[in-house]
């Protein structure tokens, strides 16, 4: 993995601005791929050498857009929030919060100097669209041969620097628990429903991105993660682009409800065990959480919270201190309990702010995108969706935008994007 990585940054060197799109989202969306240094992933090393290289080309001397304040400011306090907690908490990880803080929050603002005309957009659907082909049908394939050979192999490779899903072969409603080449099966589920917002949006705007295939595959491979708290998400993007009249009247909402149709037949036992599952996870024999074991875990963060109310512990300290302490607390299934362990009240409100700016601001251009954001909030609150962080809802929203404003409407409404 080391001379993948020397040879990303000699390709970023070479053409600057391929490579940063390409790796926003291969290895964005691959985020537990190790750099091949000892506990450093790739993407957290590829995207500083992209915000250097910004910088030392001299891209940022062609910023052609402000980037939106209403991303910016929420982000800039969240930043703040996390090193004051790592100043004033009990863990003092200076150099993770910078990095994540630069990963998360500062690689979407190159992100949006980069993708600034329309061949950078094309280029980007493109590889992004391709991508999502490829994971979901490597899904199917899981799927079909019973086991994730690719989890095997990268296990025993060494080429995965964080928790990697698909190992133990789990089946859950009936079907086995797939994670494709997605760090975890949750990551899976969550990427697929934004992703088929995304593209549902781009297609009614006349973008076609393979989008027959993946109108189809997207949300099968939602059913394949087989994680609650994802259905929970995609029938949030779902149902918001139904309620949408100019997206109701579509071809792609007819063929979805038509393939809707068909599904349900097909899988109906599969989907009243998953009715019952979200309704009465007390009772349900599918696995995962219950309403019990979640109450638990609370109980187990409050007592936490309350040594370091404002600003929390610090950086990763649930993860260090905190499980292995409190066993119960097991794998701290929503981003709350995180938070609040971590970073206090003043992390957990500056969290949910970085979401609710984003939909203020994407609604602007697109009101059914504006529920990406809270989608995502919603599926981090209910689980812990390894793998699936902040960078990856801003850089959406950000292609979107970008992708309305400046190929699909008129000249004078591109101005309005400065705003």
């Amino acid at each position: 993995m080391i001379l993948i990585s020397i040879l990303l940054i000699i390709l970023s060197i070479v053409s600057y601005k391929k490579t940063v799109l390409f790796s926003a989202v291969v290895f964005l969306y691959m985020s537990n791929l190790s750099s091949g240094i000892e506990g450093v992933k790739l993407f957290y090393l590829i995207s500083l050498v992209h915000i250097i290289l910004f910088y030392i080309l001299g891209y940022y001397k062609r910023r052609n857009n402000k980037y939106p304040q209403l991303i910016l400011i929420p982000t800039f306090l969240a930043s703040l929030c996390y090193l004051i907690s790592s100043y004033v908490g009990s863990v003092h990880s200076y150099a993770k919060n910078i990095v994540n803080i630069a990963a998360w929050f500062y690689y979407p603002y190159i992100i949006w100097h980069v993708m600034s005309n329309k061949k950078d957009i094309d280029y980007y659907g493109k590889v992004l669209f391709s991508f999502f082909l490829i994971v979901t049908c490597y899904a199917l394939i899981e799927l079909i041969i019973g086991q994730n050979i690719y989890t095997v192999w990268a296990e025993k490779s060494g080429i995965i620097a964080g928790e990697l899903g698909g190992v133990d072969e789990e089946k859950r409603f009936g079907l086995l628990r797939c994670n494709s080449i997605l760090p975890y099966s949750s990551a899976l589920g969550m990427t697929c429903s934004i992703i088929f917002m995304t593209l549902i949006i781009l297609k009614r705007a006349g973008r076609n991105h393979l989008s027959k295939i993946l109108i189809v595959l997207l949300p099968f491979c939602v059913l394949l993660s087989g994680t609650r708290s994802q259905f929970v998400v995609f029938m949030i993007c779902l149902l918001v682009l139904f309620l949408n009249k100019d997206y109701r009247k579509t071809k792609s909402m007819r063929f979805i409800l038509m393939m809707g149709v068909i599904g349900a037949f097909a899988f109906s036992a599969v989907l009243a065990e998953i009715v019952h599952s979200i309704i009465y996870s007390n009772t349900s024999s599918t696995g995962g959480s219950s309403v019990g074991l979640r109450l638990g875990q609370f109980y187990i963060t409050e007592s936490y919270w309350q040594q370091a109310p404002w600003f929390g512990h610090g950086r990763s300290f649930t993860w260090d201190v905190a499980i292995p302490e409190s066993p119960g607390l097991m794998g701290a299934e929503s981003i709350i309990f995180t938070q609040l362990i971590d970073h206090g009240i003043f992390g957990l409100l500056s969290y949910y702010l970085i979401g609710i700016c984003l939909a203020i601001w994407c609604h602007r251009y697109s009101k059914p995108l504006a529920m990406l954001p809270i989608a995502f909030l919603v599926g981090k609150t209910m689980s812990t969706v390894v793998g699936v962080e902040y960078n990856i809802p801003i850089i959406l929203c950000i292609f979107v935008v970008r992708s309305l404003t400046l190929i699909h409407k008129p000249n004078n409404e591109v101005q309005h994007i400065r705003s």
